[in-house]
């Protein structure tokens, strides 16, 4: 027996790959922008990570679900689910952090060869 207060909702598959395409999209986006723009700056990586997560988390369902309504928004959510998913975007804003710091800290090196079978595979 299902409890009348929770909703029952027929997912169709290609509903789940949109969702899916539209979360990858929004994430790589906000990577890149982050990457582009933050570059390798001055500052807690922890502190950075906990803005960013929070920020693309309180973006995402506070603003962009409602206005699209494409999603629940947070306040219509439970305190654990709202934290689950708090958690995962700061997880995933600590390695967009991560990895923006350890690009910009690689060196360009313009690697020159004379040996014309440099670079071919098998």
């Amino acid at each position: 027996m299902v409890d009348d207060r929770v909703e029952q909702i027929a997912v169709r598959p290609h509903q789940t790959a949109v969702d899916h395409l539209l979360h990858f999209a929004y994430g790589a986006t906000w990577g890149a922008l982050f990457g582009a723009l933050a570059g390798r700056s001055q500052g807690s990586p922890t502190l950075r990570s906990v803005v960013l997560g929070t920020g693309l988390w309180g973006f995402g369902s506070l603003v962009l679900f409602p206005a699209l309504r494409i999603g629940r928004p947070a306040w219509e959510s439970g305190a654990r689910e709202n934290g689950v998913n708090l958690a995962a975007h700061v997880a995933y804003a600590a390695i967009t952090v991560f990895l923006t710091e350890e690009l910009a800290r690689q060196p360009y090196v313009d690697v020159v060869t004379r040996n014309p079978r440099a670079g071919r595979v098998g």
